[in-house]
């Protein structure tokens, strides 16, 4: 199966780790695993989670995104990147993440699993996650 996994940024913390752990286990039992992230890539000092994706030879992109007006850029970017992979299925974790993948796959079939972490407490953040789980397939929250 060709699995792709979609976050805002790849800098070492919770969801960034469970994405590569993730990752690299779906490699492990044969699966072809590619990672987007919207934000350019991570400092050296801070390429841990990279690092690993790179040891187990799964390939990770970035969007090069970091200001708001950079994100219908950043969609258009992962609409085209997402097409190339022609992927089976498209799991993407965090806010950013969840709403440019719903963005960039809005016009196809493949199914997109998101990820959410916390509540949104801006209003307009969480009217956007809200419109971007309505194209969902399926939903994973972290809960206890």
């Amino acid at each position: 199966m060709r699995i792709a996994l979609t976050i805002t940024e790849l800098h070492p913390g919770g969801a960034e780790n469970c994405l590569v752990n993730l990752a690299c286990w779906l490699q492990q039992r044969g699966h072809e695993v590619q990672v987007w992230q919207l934000w350019p890539p991570p400092p050296e000092s801070r390429r841990q989670l990279t690092d690993r994706l790179d040891d187990q030879n799964i390939p990770w992109h970035s969007g090069n995104a970091v200001r708001a007006w950079h994100f219908p850029g950043a969609v258009g970017w992962l609409a085209t990147q997402l097409s190339e992979f022609s992927p089976d299925v498209v799991q993407s974790f965090l806010f950013h993440a969840n709403v440019a993948a719903a963005w960039a796959m809005r016009r196809s079939s493949v199914p997109l699993v998101g990820g959410v972490r916390v509540r949104q407490p801006q209003w307009i953040r969480g009217w956007l996650q809200r419109s971007a789980v309505r194209r969902m397939r399926h939903v994973v929250c972290v809960s206890q």
